[in-house]
């Protein structure tokens, strides 16, 4: 990289000194097993499962009767969930010392770690020379940056439970569920984002203000691998590694596709600036 493209890259992005570092509650990972659903549940993203997953209008006149109205049809869905015991929710998410090195990321296991492991991310086009690496401290400086990533899963037995509708022909089921699960996976990432903003101290109150997080209005981002600023699929199995998937039942097939399908992983950017980017 030439010097001008180094100069124009931090003309665009503020610099966190040191001291603007959040410190972590501790470093390495920590899991999250049985979390309540009560706890997920208010992250769930309505008007997206509705509209986007379900492919329905939130308001739409059916008969009464009708099992397609949508608040029906989520009420009947955690109904059936909980009956059946489907909803494992667990997750893995911790806390790594890193620093940048052009585009590169550099996230060490400990505080003695001296072979890291390295995250390359692409220059976005629509902003030029700007990569998730340029949210961190560089190495130079001599002080390293905390990243945090996350690994949460619904667990296999809704993996199961969805791809027997398949199998038995019940297609349009298996479309409504398949939905239902994915945006339930989102509104566990939520909730696990939220928890880790807490932890970092990122202007969060105790009580989160849901809305607020449907939409994103907080400090920071977090992003998952399969993204333009994240494209590298094998980069999940670092994350994995890092976070101790096993002990959730997490693991990876040859092409770097998460085994339970309704799990997702994500790097969590505390930069205040990033949400502008991303």
């Amino acid at each position: 990289m030439s010097d001008r493209e180094t100069l124009k890259r931090a003309s665009k992005i503020r610099r966190l000194p040191p001291s603007e570092v959040p410190p972590p509650p501790f470093w390495g990972g920590r899991i999250l097993k049985k979390i309540p659903v009560e706890k997920v549940l208010p992250f769930l993203n309505k008007k997206v499962l509705i509209c986007s997953r379900w492919q329905l209008k939130e308001k739409i006149k059916l008969p009464a009767n009708s099992r397609l109205i949508p608040e029906a049809l989520l009420s009947s869905f955690l109904e059936e969930a909980d009956d059946n015991d489907l909803l494992q929710f667990q997750a893995a998410y911790g806390y790594f010392p890193a620093w940048s090195q052009e585009n590169k990321l550099l996230v060490f296991r400990s505080e003695e770690d001296s072979s890291p492991l390295v995250f390359n991310f692409p220059g976005l086009r629509s902003f030029p020379a700007i990569s998730l690496a340029d949210f961190f401290l560089p190495g130079s400086g001599g002080q390293k940056d905390v990243v945090a990533f996350s690994l949460v899963t619904t667990g296999q037995r809704l993996d199961k439970f969805i791809k027997e509708k398949w199998g038995k022909g019940k297609y349009a089921d298996y479309f409504l569920w398949h939905g239902f699960g994915a945006e339930l996976t989102e509104a566990l990432v939520e909730y696990v984002h939220f928890r880790i903003r807490q932890e970092l101290g990122l202007n969060e109150k105790k009580v989160p203000d849901y809305a607020a997080c449907l939409r994103r209005k907080y400090r920071g981002r977090r992003l998952s691998p399969g993204y333009p600023a994240f494209p590298q699929l094998e980069d999940q199995k670092k994350i994995l590694e890092l976070l101790r998937s096993e002990e959730i039942g997490v693991s990876l097939t040859e092409t770097f596709q998460l085994v339970p399908e309704l799990s997702t992983t994500a790097i969590i950017l505390h930069h205040p600036d990033a949400s502008r980017y991303f």
